[in-house]
C-alpha cells in the first residue's frame, strides 16, 4: 500500500467532512506545507459543505504551517 502525499491528504478532506458537525460554521483554513510534496491549499467550510482549493486565501481564519512530511505523519496518526 502506498502512502498518500500531503497533497492527496489535503485534497481528500471533503471526503471525510461531516456536515452535521459543521452546522452554522463558516471558516477558511489555510494550509502552508513546505518541503518535498509541499504546497498551499485552503479548506472552505460554508453552508454545510467543504471544498479545498489550491493556492492562498485572502480571508483565512486560521493558518496551519508545517512540513509536508509532518502533516502526513499527523494525518496518519503517527
Amino acid at each position: 500500500m502506498t502512502q498518500l502525499t500531503a497533497r492527496e491528504w489535503v485534497e481528500s478532506m471533503p471526503d471525510y467532512f461531516r456536515p452535521q458537525r459543521a452546522r452554522g460554521v463558516k471558516a477558511v483554513i489555510q494550509f502552508k506545507l513546505f518541503g518535498e510534496d509541499g504546497g498551499e491549499w485552503y479548506l472552505t467550510v460554508k453552508d454545510g459543505k467543504s471544498t479545498v482549493t489550491e493556492g492562498e486565501s485572502s480571508s483565512a481564519n486560521a493558518t496551519i504551517m508545517m512540513s509536508a512530511s509532518d502533516y502526513v505523519a499527523l494525518a496518519t496518526g503517527k
